[in-house]
Formats: structure tokens, C-alpha cells, sequence
């Protein structure tokens, strides 16, 4: 499922503490965001090396 990433925005006429305070609010979306993108990486380049890496018979996983 794709989601994209909301990130706060400040309101029409912002005063100094809304500045502030949006600030802090996008940098910890972005850190969220980023998290989840990291997730999503990972867990698409297991899938890929799960489909991709040829698997042994079973004689030779028990044998070696």
C-alpha cells in the first residue's frame, strides 16, 4: 500500500511561535517518514533475495 508522507504546514498568517512549532512538527513527520521509507527498502531487498537466491536441495542443507 502506498502512503505518502504528511507533513505539517503553517497556517496563513503565521506568527513566530507557529514557525517554531511547525518546524519541530515537520522535522519529526520527516524522521517518521524516513523510518518508514528505510522499512520499505528493507523489506522489498529481502523479498528480492528471497526470489532470487537459488535454493539448495534439502540433501545438501541436511549434509552440507
Amino acid at each position: 500500500m502506498r502512503e505518502s508522507c504528511r507533513l505539517p504546514v503553517l497556517p496563513n498568517s503565521p506568527t513566530l511561535s507557529d514557525l517554531d512549532a511547525t518546524y519541530a512538527a515537520r522535522a519529526s513527520a520527516l524522521a517518521v517518514c524516513d523510518g518508514r521509507r528505510d522499512l520499505a527498502v528493507q523489506a522489498f531487498d529481502a523479498q528480492t533475495r528471497a526470489l532470487t537466491t537459488p535454493s539448495r536441495p534439502w540433501w545438501r542443507r541436511l549434509f552440507g
